[in-house]
């Protein structure tokens, strides 16, 4: 049989279409999270504007509940590890906590794999801040404080 050789031009074409299929994944996630700030900035505003002119309390309390959850939308299954966090903060706010003892219970993930999370979640925005209990580590706490 015979084999077939990659040649360098192959090898060079196919590095050029991975760089060019990794930008437009980039510009893609970008151009996401640009219209999310703005859609999230837009509520704001239309909420300030209802208030300035009276039009808030003529709406529903239903309506007045969506406007609030497009100006501060909460955490959502957006990527792989979301369903974690989701599993160690239901109806997460800020100001939850939960000790490592409990991250434990409910994940059996150490505190390691813990502290990477809370990184990645940093980088959308989510900061869960750990406070290390010296004397007794399962103690230590995780807590929201901003989304």
């Amino acid at each position: 049989m015979a084999e077939a050789k990659v040649t360098p031009e192959m090898a060079a074409k196919a590095e050029e279409k991975k760089q060019a299929k990794a930008e437009a994944a980039k510009r893609w996630k970008e151009k996401k999270q640009a219209q999310a700030k703005a859609n999230i900035e837009g509520a704001k505003k239309m909420i300030a504007d209802l208030k300035k002119n009276g039009g808030w309390d003529k709406l529903s309390d239903e309506h007045k509940k969506f406007l609030e959850g497009l100006a501060e939308p909460k955490a959502t299954a957006a990527s792989g590890n979301s369903g974690l966090f989701a599993t160690l903060f239901p109806d997460a706010k800020v100001g939850d906590s939960i000790t490592l003892d409990q991250v434990f219970a409910k994940t059996l993930k150490g505190k390691t794999n813990i502290d990477h999370y809370c990184k990645k979640w940093a980088e959308k925005g989510i900061i869960v801040e750990c406070k290390e209990d010296k004397t007794d580590l399962r103690k230590s706490t995780y807590t929201i404080v901003k989304m």
